[in-house]
């Protein structure tokens, strides 16, 4: 059940394209049990397994562009490992959103 709640919340935002730092913040007040890095880690691994199906890509979103970026599933992967995007005061932030739509 616990994984079934994560996955709607994940969903619902996916929605929203917001960013997984969003996403995991959202997670980390209905989740109280889990800290925020394990719920990182979390929604990293299932954004990736979700892209590696093919049902969601990813964009990158910089402050002060003009525009925002696609990025593949290793370009994820290595914004996942850095860190960057998992910090609030961070310029740059990883987005999620449904494949198809694009």
């Amino acid at each position: 059940m616990l994984e079934q709640s994560k996955i709607a919340i994940f969903d619902e935002f996916v929605e929203e394209e917001a960013s997984v730092l969003e996403i995991a913040r959202a997670m980390s007040r209905q989740f109280e049990g889990e800290t925020l890095n394990q719920l990182q880690d979390w929604v990293a691994e299932h954004a990736i397994a979700q892209a590696g199906a093919g049902t969601l890509g990813f964009y990158v979103d910089e402050f002060g562009a003009r525009e925002v970026v696609t990025c593949t599933i290793e370009e994820a992967q290595a914004r996942f490992a850095e860190g960057e995007i998992w910090s609030i005061e961070s310029n740059v932030m990883l987005h999620v959103f449904h494949a198809d739509l694009r």
